[in-house]
This record gives C-alpha cells, sequence and structure tokens, in this order.
C-alpha cells in the first residue's frame, strides 16, 4: 500500500509533461504570462 502511495503522489518527467500541456491548452499561449505574474 505505501509502494502504490509513493507512486500516485511522485509524478515522473511524462506526467508533468503532460499536466503543463493541458494548462497550456487549457489557458492559451497569450494568458500564461498573466498566470505567472499572478502566482508570484
Amino acid at each position: 500500500m505505501t509502494t502504490y502511495l509513493n507512486l500516485a503522489f511522485s509524478p515522473g518527467m511524462p506526467e508533468i509533461l503532460l499536466v503543463l500541456a493541458v494548462i497550456l491548452i487549457f489557458f492559451g499561449a497569450k494568458k500564461l504570462p498573466e498566470l505567472a505574474k499572478g502566482m508570484g
């Protein structure tokens, strides 16, 4: 069970790239600088 939880909560490079791609598609390239400024 702990092995499953460790795998579930530690994303690898493909998962991170997938999430970034979804964010890029969802918000669009023009909104990303505004989001970056808003986050910090």
